[in-house]
Parts: structure tokens; C-alpha cells; sequence
């Protein structure tokens, strides 16, 4: 069992906590963000930092890194970038839609929800910008779903950190 949930979330200078019955409310530069929690973890603020206790194992290291995600969230944001890997695969970004080349016989769009912000550096790279991280991760999930790796050739669109191992093609 992960001893998480002991661990004491710091809140940096310039974010607010604000602990109420059901939710917990954090605000910083980058944003609000309103957390909701059980009424089994306790939250209790105590110079600078967050304190948790429980009795619910199972709960209380989740809702812990929950909160700590908020407060990286409105303090420092959260970053993730794609890569389009393949001859000809291309994105261009006009406002909030996204047009990307991937080889299909149509271009194909997606609209990036207000919540996130999108650059593209490069006309092969996607970089998303949000405050919060399951959501974050989500949006980058289904651009990548529009063309998933392909595991023989390795075209597609991938993390930036993710690895693919390449598969042996057909022998003669």
C-alpha cells in the first residue's frame, strides 16, 4: 500500500486555498479551480501547507494528488506535445481548429476546447497547454487516437516521451 496520502501538499506563494464541506476551491494566476472531495479525507491548511487524514486508504492518497494537481495547475500549468511522425504529416492551427495532414484521403479537423490552449512550433508538432491535468491528458488522447501509431512502420501521432518498439515486418 502507497503511503501518498501522508504527504504534505505545499501551496506556493500567490495560490489560495479555500477548504469547503464538499469541494476544495484553488486559486492562482493561471486560473480557478474548484476540486471536489468526499467527506472522508479531512483537509486541514496549516502554514502553507495542506495537511490530510483519513481513514479511507483507498481514497485519501487519490484526493491528495487531485488537490496538489490543482494547485500545479493554476500555479504552473501543465504541458504536453505531440509529434506527427510520417512523410507528409502536418498540422496547422487557425485560432482553435487544428488541421491536420495524416495521410487519409481528407484533411482531417479538430476543435480545441477554450479550456486549452494549442501552439505548434513546428508543422509537426502539437504542444497543448491547460491547467488541468486529467483534462489536459484527455485532449491529447484523442488527437492521438486520430491516427494511433502504426507498430510496423512507426508513423502516427505520438507523445513526446513514448517509445514505440518496432514490429518485424513479413519474411520471404
Amino acid at each position: 500500500m502507497s503511503n501518498i496520502g501522508k504527504l504534505n501538499i505545499k501551496v506556493p506563494k500567490g495560490v489560495s486555498v479555500k477548504i469547503e464541506p464538499k469541494h476544495i476551491v484553488v486559486e492562482g494566476k493561471l486560473g480557478k479551480l474548484t476540486q471536489p472531495i468526499s467527506g472522508e479525507v479531512n483537509f486541514v491548511l496549516k502554514d502553507n501547507s495542506l495537511i490530510s487524514n483519513s481513514q479511507n486508504k483507498t481514497l485519501w492518497g487519490t484526493e491528495n494528488r487531485n488537490i496538489n494537481n490543482a494547485i500545479i495547475g493554476v500555479s504552473q500549468g501543465f504541458k504536453k506535445r505531440l509529434n506527427l511522425v510520417g512523410i507528409g504529416y502536418r498540422v496547422q492551427l487557425d485560432k482553435k481548429t487544428l488541421t491536420l495532414k495524416l495521410g487519409l484521403s481528407h484533411d482531417v479537423t479538430y476543435v480545441v476546447p477554450e479550456e486549452i490552449e494549442v501552439i505548434c512550433p513546428k508543422p509537426d508538432q502539437i504542444i497543448l497547454l491547460g491547467t488541468k491535468k486529467d483534462y489536459l491528458n484527455k485532449i491529447a488522447s484523442n488527437i492521438r487516437n486520430l491516427k494511433k501509431p502504426d507498430s510496423y512502420k512507426g508513423k502516427g501521432i505520438l507523445f513526446d516521451n513514448e517509445h514505440l518498439i518496432l514490429k518485424e515486418g513479413k519474411k520471404k
